[in-house]
């Protein structure tokens, strides 16, 4: 997916995993929706960050 922030384009990386429908549901300005439950939670040990051009590494723990 092509995204872009202050003039600048990047791609992003988007991770897509398994839901489950659940029986809560939600309303937000008078639309009703159903929300999803993630079956198993992605786990991240290690970020590559990036904040105004400068890349950063961020451990999780």
């Amino acid at each position: 997916m092509q995204l872009s922030s202050r003039g600048c384009h990047y791609k992003g990386n988007i991770k897509e995993f398994a839901t489950q429908n659940s029986q809560i549901n939600g309303k937000y300005r008078g639309v009703s929706y159903q929300i999803s439950k993630p079956t198993v939670f992605p786990t991240v040990s290690q970020l590559e960050l990036k904040y105004r051009g400068a890349t950063y590494i961020h451990s999780c723990h």
